[in-house]
């Protein structure tokens, strides 16, 4: 009903009708109209807004029953396995069970969120898993309580060498479904387990289950619920290796988990913890038995540590140790054959078919990569860049051998990048040729973009990347190319949540590098990019007018030297609407920067032929700044006097031109600005406006020193 009123209403204004005899009933059907478009405009509008808060209160019960139902198919199914496809039905009864106690009292506190709260599936997902992480968290803290443990004999796994299998990213979006399944059926069953065997839980298996679901809520980015239970698996382990003559079985596990919780702390930015426990690991590795697995973890964890501690330090000490482990890498994969039992890094259930695991050998080439990466940064950061294109060149090649045969996985993609970008970052001091640069420049973005298909990446890195081949494309002379990168940057800039002023002077810089060269038109069409750009800054951030106004005085000079001064005419009025609003008297470069837009508005008028307006728009600027705070406040009066002496001159006002240089030089005597740049072209252009009146004035003046300034004719 309410739709078919607002449709009826709507009639009126759509059909068309015929023209009305006198005025009179014009006027009342267009107040009629009016009124009724009134109403019209209010019903839809609460239409909207009720349309809304249902689709709010039907995503969120939408996102929890999702949810709801991926735990109870996931329990069904591993019940199913289990226990056998004959008995189902017993899957099926716990499965409520199992989601009641998941879900908790998790729904019920989101089912009171405000209707405008929107939650997507994905933090729906999150919310959940860390209410019960803390629940686990509690679970592992009543057993760490106990003062006496059962003594346990190594199981298979933990009893025969540790191989380790590296457990990929997921990149692909039905690995992270699976992988988001396989998290939440591993802490069910956990906390079961553990509930249920309260007196006899085995230490081993929740080691077990407390790094599988450490290191897969790491790889989904949950840093803080993976660092906690990154801890209990370090102090699971060393419970055990305490209490058991058979170190030798859970010593190079403990090292392991020492190594994951220090990665996991790295991502987290805490880097001194991490720090910490990767010498914790390094002296557990020492005291294990010189194994195949333990070896190229020791060599991995020893460069991990000398780079991590290295970085701002002193790198003559932090160079021999990666060049250790670099060495002990090549020594241990130059034709070493083993043999083990996998430890994976994710969890117990199958993955096949989802390309999650990594082979043992591509792992160890991985490895051997990454330790190449940080000698080759460190080496160019001590500045031995000849020493560095080695260990660069072949880091390179091994991750692009490992990109060709895991086509999606983000993160080799992503160390390509990395690396593409460093060597383009350091293409003089490596004595690359542009276009060698040019080619690791375009690599890098091409990485980059097959790593943004499949997860979140950070825009900076992707911005840095057109950069450089913005500036190796100026280099080799391709200007077109050049502003076709440069406009790819600031589509990514663009589309950032928020814009990073950082990002935004780079891009200036490109400006200005073609107006350095003399490419005036390209350097008015990158500016006009960076305007536009900064102008959605500062609606974000009214604090930063002075950037935007910054940035319009840099676009005006390009636009002068393009020859486009209507575009720059257009701007400065923008900037200078804003003017009044602003609280511009407070601040002196702000005040400064204003003034200085009131002479380039008056020259570019008077460039135009249109100086009409200009006199008013420099005594404007004029009354509003005066008295100056500031020198510099006074150099900008004075610099708005003279555009106004000008402006009349070429309105043919000649002798009021006269009074305002008059005004001028009483200006800069009460001032001091006798030996100011400004000072120096009022003086010049009086000269001139003498010469126009056609007498011979001896002016008390150098006008050889006043032209020493520049003698240019701009503000």
């Amino acid at each position: 009903m309410r739709l078919k009123s607002v449709y009826e209403k709507c009639l009126p204004i759509i059909q068309l009708s015929k023209p009305l005899e006198t005025k009179w009933e014009k006027m009342k059907r267009t107040m009629r109209l009016w009124r009724d478009q009134q109403e019209l405009e209010m019903s839809v509008h609460n239409l909207r807004d009720q349309a809304k808060k249902c689709r709010r209160r039907f995503k969120m019960r939408t996102q929890l029953g999702t949810v709801a139902a991926v735990i109870e198919l996931k329990t069904v199914v591993v019940k199913a396995r289990h226990m056998g496809h004959d008995r189902p039905q017993i899957g099926s009864e716990n499965s409520e069970l199992n989601l009641r106690g998941f879900v908790g009292p998790a729904s019920s506190h989101l089912s009171t969120l405000p209707p405008e709260v929107v939650l997507s599936e994905d933090v729906v997902y999150k919310l959940h898993v860390r209410i019960h992480i803390r629940k686990l968290d509690s679970v592992f803290k009543a057993l760490a309580s106990r003062q006496v443990y059962p003594i346990e004999e190594p199981d298979r796994l933990h009893s025969s060498s540790m191989e380790l299998v590296l457990a990929m990213q997921p990149f692909r979006p039905e690995s992270v479904d699976h992988l988001q399944g396989d998290i939440m059926i591993n802490i069910i069953r956990t906390q079961q387990e553990l509930n249920a065997h309260n007196d006899g839980v085995s230490i081993q298996r929740g080691a077990l289950a407390a790094k599988s679901i450490s290191v897969a809520l790491d790889q989904l980015g949950m840093y803080e619920e993976a660092i906690t239970l990154g801890h209990w698996t370090v102090d699971l382990y060393k419970t055990l290796t305490s209490q058991s003559n058979r170190q030798d079985a859970y010593a190079p596990r403990l090292s392991l988990a020492l190594f994951n919780l220090s990665m996991e702390f790295d991502h987290f930015d805490d880097r001194v913890q991490s720090r910490t426990l990767i010498s914790e690991c390094l002296a557990v590795l020492r005291s294990c038995t010189p194994t195949f697995g333990v070896e190229i973890l020791m060599a991995d964890a020893f460069s991990y540590s000398a780079y991590s501690c290295g970085l701002g330090l002193n790198h003559l000490d932090t160079l021999p140790k990666l060049q250790d482990a670099v060495a002990r890498f090549a020594r241990l994969l130059s034709g070493a054959h083993h043999h083990g039992v996998q430890d994976t890094f994710a969890s117990s259930v199958s993955l096949q078919g989802h390309d999650i695991y990594m082979e043992p050998q591509d792992l160890n080439l991985y490895h051997y990569a990454e330790a190449l990466r940080r000698l080759c940064l460190c080496l160019c950061v001590a500045g031995s860049y000849r020493e560095a294109l080695g260990p660069g060149l072949k880091a390179l090649e091994l991750f692009r051998v490992l990109a060709s045969r895991y086509r999606r996985h983000h993160m080799i993609r992503k160390d390509i990048a990395y690396l593409c970008l460093a060597l383009c970052e350091e293409r003089s001091n490596l004595a690359f040729l542009p276009a060698q640069a040019f080619a690791y420049a375009e690599e890098s973005i091409q990485n980059w973009e097959i790593a943004s298909s499949t997860t979140a990446i950070d825009s900076d890195d992707l911005i840095d990347s057109f950069m450089k081949k913005t500036e190796i494309l100026i280099d080799l002379e391709r200007f077109n190319d050049a502003f076709k990168a440069f406009q790819n940057a600031a589509g990514v800039t663009r589309s950032m949540d928020t814009y990073q002023w950082t990002h935004l002077e780079t891009l200036q810089e490109v400006s200005s590098r073609f107006y350095s060269i003399g490419k005036y038109y390209l350097a008015e069409q990158t500016s006009k990019v960076v305007v536009d750009l900064c102008r959605q800054y500062v609606r974000r951030l009214p604090s930063q007018q002075n950037s935007f106004v910054l940035v319009v005085l840099k676009h005006t000079r390009n636009c002068k030297a393009a020859n486009h001064l209507s575009e720059g005419a257009a701007h400065m009025r923008e900037v200078l609407d804003s003017a009044e609003s602003q609280n511009v008297l407070n601040d002196i470069v702000l005040a400064s920067n204003y003034l200085r837009c009131y002479s380039w508005i008056a020259y570019l008028l008077i460039e135009q032929g249109l100086p009409d307006d200009a006199p008013v728009q420099c005594e404007k600027a004029i009354r509003m700044f005066s008295p100056p705070t500031s020198k510099q406040t006074a150099c900008d009066i004075l610099d708005a006097i003279t555009s106004k002496m000008r402006s009349l001159l070429a309105l043919g006002r000649l002798f009021l031109a006269l009074g305002v240089a008059g005004e001028g030089q009483s200006f800069a005597a009460l001032h001091g600005l006798q030996e100011t740049t400004e000072y120096a072209f009022l003086c010049y252009h009086i000269s001139l406006m003498h010469r126009r009146a056609g007498e011979s004035l001896a002016i008390n003046l150098n006008l050889s020193e006043s032209l020493g300034f520049g003698g240019q004719l701009l503000p």
